[in-house]
């Protein structure tokens, strides 16, 4: 009778051990796999339930295809989606969309693909592909303006002369078009085409949202990426073996005798480092691309700035193509067409916590992700959640994202 009851003590001990960890499981975030600050989850969901982004019609075929998307980017409180698709969320809105979180909406007429994003003094500017120029090593984006209620397209006035504003989307001879301008110091600096249509004179110019335009003779050459670090500009140049890779900005924009002031940073390189994205994280500025090394050291497409010595993001070396990188909730993501690095396998969406890095997209091929061509790679929060898109070379699928 007493090694029964003892027998009974303890199988109801254990019961209320593991109630209580299952308990603490459910209610403590840190005991999930919590990629997302909201919902703890670690998978790939639609980014509604309204409908993929589309292109009416394949060639040849009268089949619904999957439409790239461009860029995604939050503007006074909906998340507005830019790309090559003709239909949203089961709505016929050509190539720009916003949304409010429920519905999708349009703003306007587009007559192209729109290209890139960005918001400079309170209003959204778009880069739209709609420019019939001729083509070199360049593309031209004609450039327009909407703050919430018209668009309109915008002219650059340089040297008393008022032309159309066409943007210059870098490294336009490969599939990796990404962050074609930036805002800093209260400016906005952009590559841009500023002679004859015929001609391939194009600069990296800064305007400060009026009719003031102006060069930075210094740097007439391809450039890529553009970021701020350390009160400094930073900027990608591609195009000669000399130029190539990433130089900051030491002189003053304001003064046109102190606007050669490029000192590149990036030093010895055993090939041309193609950096196709660039972000602040803990610190440090963060490029990844398609490179292997950096000041003479080993960095295989990822590397960590602190404004003097490179180093390692989170002791990883080893990354495929970085595509996309980005801040949320104080976590690094990095998008890459694969992640077989030192630290994950196996996965292209990358979460870097400040210690450790974990995979994110173990459901991605549900939706095509592996096994698609997937160089465009777009990632935006908005309302506390993580949303992805791109392209894929998979019929059907969806590739409007969140991460739940």
């Amino acid at each position: 009778m007493k090694f029964i009851n003892t027998l009974l003590k303890t199988t109801l001990l254990l019961l209320v051990i593991s109630f209580s960890s299952c308990k603490d499981d459910l209610t403590n975030p840190s005991n999930t796999n919590n990629n997302n600050p909201s919902t703890g989850k670690n998978e790939w969901v639609p980014g509604t339930d309204l409908g993929n982004p589309l292109k009416p019609f394949k060639e040849n075929s009268s089949t619904l295809i999957n439409a790239t998307v461009n860029k995604m980017i939050e503007y006074k409180n909906e998340l507005y989606v830019g790309g090559e698709f003709k239909v949203i969320g089961g709505k016929i809105i050509p190539y720009l969309a916003k949304w409010d979180g429920v519905q999708w909406s349009s703003i306007g007429t587009i007559n192209g693909p729109v290209m890139d994003m960005i918001v400079f003094k309170q209003k959204l500017l778009i880069q739209v592909d709609e420019v019939e120029l001729p083509q070199s090593v360049y593309r031209y984006n004609q450039v327009y303006s909407w703050d919430g209620s018209s668009l309109n397209k915008i002219n650059m006035n340089v040297d008393g002369v008022s032309k159309p504003f066409y943007a210059v989307a870098p490294f336009s001879i490969s599939d990796y078009n990404k962050e074609r301008w930036f805002v800093f110091d209260d400016k906005l600096f952009v590559f841009t085409k500023y002679k004859e249509i015929s001609s391939d004179d194009c600069a990296l110019f800064w305007w400060d949202g009026g009719q003031n335009w102006d060069t930075d003779a210094d740097f007439n050459m391809y450039h890529g990426i553009l970021q701020s670090y350390q009160g400094k500009l930073y900027c990608t140049s591609f195009g000669w073996r000399e130029n190539t890779g990433l130089w900051r900005f030491n002189g003053d924009f304001d003064d046109p005798q102190q606007s050669k002031g490029w000192e590149k940073v990036s030093g010895e390189t055993l090939n041309d480092p193609l950096i196709q994205t660039a972000t602040v994280y803990n610190n440090k500025l963060i490029i990844g691309g398609d490179f292997s090394t950096i000041d003479g050291e080993t960095f295989n497409n990822m590397a960590a700035f602190d404004g003097m010595n490179w180093s390692s993001v989170g002791g990883c070396n080893g990354w495929d193509d970085i595509i996309e990188l980005n801040v949320f909730s104080d976590k690094l993501y990095c998008a890459s067409g694969y992640l077989p690095g030192s630290c994950i396998e196996d996965y292209r969406i990358g979460i870097f916590d400040g210690s450790n890095w974990t995979g994110s997209d173990h459901n991605l091929i549900d939706f095509g992700y592996i096994g698609g061509d997937g160089k465009k790679i777009t990632m935006q929060q908005f309302n506390n959640q993580v949303f992805l898109a791109g392209n894929n070379t998979s019929a059907g699928r969806n590739n409007f994202l969140k991460l739940q």
